[in-house]
């Protein structure tokens, strides 16, 4: 057992505390240790501040191949200790009374005094409460605060007693409430660069921020994507690919060009990892892959796990039979004719053609080299028109050009490609495909996939490079406030695209100098040059704003082509709907509590409906149901809705339960019921639940928050002096 620093008094009866705030969900992740020649090892693991029990799992292979593991326990423990029971996030103006809980372990009793730290996010009536604790007593008292400050902040308990002392520090978000109002500004700097962002004088205080992002290279575009992309919801068999699938192309990326780092390897590995065990879970038995892991296998979706494996292969250690199983599967699929058609309902296409081109794309990019890929192509050759829209065609020609680049029938979906390649300014172009995609994409989502394919395929041809530039210019300045796609889908696929095209350059072969100012005053010039241009810079600017305009000015001296991504928010006080308006929006959600106002520990009953006014299906539908603070959700009902079908998958975090629908029906609501418990007494804004399209996340509603009222005896102590 390793025992945690609690404090003990001195001679003076005071004690030199060390506040603990350090509470990791994973402590120590090591994908390599050496042992010597013995078979033994010695690693020293640091410990964090968790009072917990941790988990240790160690697998190992010898040097004859023989591989073994073992879980052990390690527990940390201290004889006294304080515990804080605080909501992950708070909205402005809440009241909550935060449970403050003691466990004194020791044979003595202890006459502790509890001292809340005080701070400008919140106010609290009382400072310091008296409690009394005998041997081996836990008790618990209640610190009632109310939150007057938007932001990230910490609270602070210390526990002095007349043995032993402690103290906690945990970390809470609140959040505005109100209409948010996003700005999001995309550009390339050549010499000079200047916008406005404009902040109301109304705006909730500490609501605003605004931050610039540079990117010096296409690869720093990808270092920044392969982050934003895990805060993604990742529960189907795209979505877990599209999250592990980064790293494996910037793991392999990276050693080929002889950039590998330490901490990037061990980070990458570790996503790998875990990655690869949750893909495994959706394999269907007998081979392939489904969305869910249901039966039947999906032909494009098994075509995907393919080519991911196959180059996940390359970096970290993958078992060959789930590859081969899948290959079978999908070769057994084929048609007569080299094709691959639809026959299952949730899949994509109707048509032979899409889907014929995926697949051979996913297995011409593996590399593979079997009859099964000759045919496909050959299919797509004799059957040109069922390639029916740009995306199918963009798919095509990278599929023949991956096979050979000399191919003169892919070389010629290239040159249509091209010609059709809708042309924005000099500097920028795109293609638009009617349709959908893989992954049920449509419009600007389709849009996004179907550009990062062209690009791909005119970089395989090699004889339109300003074309390339042109696209890849467009695919920088289309990025979502979060440094994403929108999709797991069109980020994978952009992020492929900027790959491919760092391949001959990590980034600016020339130096310059890049001044960043804010309404007149110079923030600060940073320096790119070849050795740091593969490092996204970003600044955050939101300390320096005003009421009222902003005027940001870049400029870039020498003058060169640095992409740039400005995104802000702020918040206004909440205005009423007009009464009795139609719902303009294509998604409804709302959820309709039994009452506002309830005692400790009652439950709390809720109905919720999500309406899709879209006039057509939506397939691959999220609903993010937010837990209110300070209660907890029961997740039978959801656990019920899966083993029913009426959802695919559920997963709960501390302040938020995810559903994934396959279908989100235009015809019948999607309804359901779900409770909640209050834990201690509370005034609390509820956060806001969302219903979304995954793969067009634009497409999106939030419910209307409501208050909540939970009333009981607080739990307290003797007010301290």
């Amino acid at each position: 057992m390793a025992e945690a620093e609690g404090s003990k008094p001195d001679a003076g009866g005071t004690a030199a505390l060390r506040v603990r705030r350090d509470f990791p969900e994973t402590l120590l992740w090591r994908p390599e240790l050496i042992t010597d020649d013995s078979g033994k090892a010695t690693l020293e693991i640091p410990l964090a501040d968790s009072i917990t029990t941790w988990r240790a799992s160690v697998d190992g292979i010898s040097a004859a191949g023989k591989m073994g593991g073992l879980e052990l326990p390690i527990p940390v423990f201290q004889d006294f200790f304080v515990d804080l029971d605080l909501p992950v996030s708070l909205s402005l103006a809440d009241q909550v009374s935060v449970p403050v809980t003691c466990y004194n372990y020791l044979q003595q009793p202890q006459d502790v005094q509890i001292t809340l730290a005080a701070s400008s996010w919140f106010e609290a009536p009382v400072q310091n409460l008296n409690l009394h604790l005998g041997p081996n007593e836990v008790k618990s008292v209640s610190v009632p605060i109310t939150v007057l400050r938007v932001g990230n902040h910490t609270l602070r308990v210390t526990a002095q007693g007349t043995k032993m002392a402690d103290s906690i520090e945990r970390e809470v978000r609140v959040l505005p409430t109100g209409d948010r109002f996003d700005y999001t500004k995309n550009a390339v700097l050549k010499a000079t660069f200047a916008d406005t962002f404009t902040l109301p004088a109304e705006a909730i205080p500490a609501s605003q921020n605004l931050w610039l992002k540079c990117y010096p290279s296409r690869f720093s575009e990808v270092v920044e994507g392969l982050d934003s992309i895990f805060r993604a919801p990742y529960g189907c068999f795209e979505q877990t690919s599209s999250c592990t699938y980064p790293n494996v192309l910037v793991l392999d990326y990276m050693k080929r060009m002889g950039r590998m780092t330490p901490e990037i390897e061990i980070e990458a590995r570790k996503f790998i990892n875990a990655g690869y065990q949750r893909l495994l879970t959706f394999e269907v038995p007998g081979g392939g892959f489904e969305w869910f892991g249901r039966n039947p296998p999906n032909v494009c979706l098994t075509a995907y796990g393919i080519l991911e494996f196959t180059d996940m292969a390359r970096v970290h250690p993958v078992d060959a039979a789930v590859t081969e199983r899948a290959r079978q599967w999908l070769f057994s699929q084929q048609n007569s004719d080299g094709s691959w058609s639809e026959m299952h309902r949730g899949w994509t296409w109707a048509g032979r053609g899409s889907m014929t081109a995926f697949v051979a794309w996913a297995l011409a990019e593996s590399g593979d080299q079997s009859r099964n890929l000759d045919r496909a192509l050959n299919y797509l050759r004799s059957n040109a028109q069922d390639l029916d829209n740009l995306y199918s065609k963009a798919l095509a020609a990278n599929a023949f050009l991956a096979h050979d680049r000399n191919d003169s029938f892919g070389r010629k979906l290239a040159s249509e490609l091209k010609a059709a390649a809708v042309v924005d300014s000099q500097d920028c172009l795109h293609w638009t495909s009617s349709g959908y995609s893989i992954t049920f994409s449509h419009a600007s989502g389709m849009d996004t996939e179907c550009t990062a394919l062209g690009a791909m395929a005119l970089m395989k041809a090699g004889t339109w490079p300003q074309s390339v530039t042109a696209a890849l210019t467009w695919i920088s300045t289309h990025k979502f406030a979060d440094g994403t796609h929108g999709s797991t889908q069109a980020t994978i696929l952009c992020l492929r695209a900027l790959l491919a095209a760092s391949s001959t350059s990590l980034g600016q072969e020339f130096a310059s100098a890049v001044t960043v100012q804010l309404n007149g005053q110079n923030l600060e010039t940073f320096h790119i040059n070849p050795n740091n241009s593969d490092v996204m810079k970003q600044m955050d600017l939101s300390k320096y704003l005003k009421a009222g305009a902003n005027q940001i000015q870049l400029r870039q001296s020498p003058a060169g082509e640095l992409p740039i991504l400005l995104s802000g928010v702020y918040w206004l006080p909440a205005l009423k709907p007009a009464p009795g308006a139609a719902h303009p929006d294509p998604l409804e959600i709302s959820l309709q509590y039994d009452r506002t106002t309830l005692a400790v520990n009652d439950q709390l009953n809720c109905t919720v409906t999500v309406k899709n006014h879209t006039g057509q299906v939506v397939n691959m539908a999220i609903v993010d149901l937010g837990i209110p603070p300070g209660f907890e959700v029961d997740t039978t009902a959801f656990a019920t809705m899966q083993q029913s079908g009426q959802i695919e998958k559920h997963e709960a975090t501390g302040n938020q339960v995810i559903l994934y629908l396959r279908q989100l029906s235009n015809e019948t609501p999607f309804q359901f019921n779900c409770s909640f418990r209050a834990k201690y007494p509370l005034r609390v804004q509820t956060p806001p639940s969302t219903a979304y399209e995954y793969y067009q996340p634009q497409n999106r509603a939030e419910s209307q928050p409501v208050t909540l009222r939970a009333v009981g005896v607080e739990v307290g102590a003797e007010a301290g002096g």
